[in-house]
């Protein structure tokens, strides 16, 4: 089994690769490839684990106005307050009590 490089979720992620995986994730099989990328490690995987913590909904409008050459969790989640939204870190240990 090969060594998976850990990701840091707050490092930038290339706008280009991000945007190819929310097109990758509108393709009929797309959720199981994000989900099979996710796992690979590196810049590829950081990407995958922004699409799948906000979704194809919120980060496909947002990237196609977006102009910077790397986006973070920290410009969506500024993204997101911006627009009214409320922003909530998912803790699966307190989710059912």
């Amino acid at each position: 089994m090969a060594d998976v490089t850990p990701v840091d979720p707050a490092a930038p992620v290339q706008t280009p690769l991000l945007k190819a995986l929310v097109l990758l994730a509108t393709s009929p099989q797309g959720k199981a490839a994000i989900f099979g990328i996710a796992g690979l490690g590196g810049p590829i995987s950081a990407a995958a684990g922004l699409l799948l913590d906000f979704g194809v909904t919120i980060l496909g409008p947002m990237l196609a106005t977006w102009g910077e050459p790397t986006i973070t969790r920290a410009d969506l989640d500024a993204h997101i307050l911006a627009k009214g939204g409320k922003v909530e870190v998912f803790d699966p240990a307190t989710m059912f009590g």
